[in-house]
């Protein structure tokens, strides 16, 4: 579990990079960024849960995977 949270902090630290390289290029505005950061961590926590509740419902339908 501890490889997943290094992964999703250098993941973090990335996007926050290169979200603030394109306000200070000029290319997007902060509200964009703030935006696509919002939607993009959204999706994550839906993606987690997700494969959570399917991972349970496995478990319970196919016992060997116990």
């Amino acid at each position: 579990m501890a490889g997943f949270k290094l992964i999703g902090g250098i993941g973090l630290v990335f996007s926050l990079i290169v979200g603030l390289s394109r306000i200070f290029v000029g290319v997007h505005f902060p509200f964009d960024i703030i935006g696509a950061f919002l939607i993009g961590l959204m999706l994550v926590l839906f993606v987690n849960y997700s494969l959570r509740i399917l991972t349970l419902r496995l478990r319970k339908a196919i016992p060997l995977l116990n």
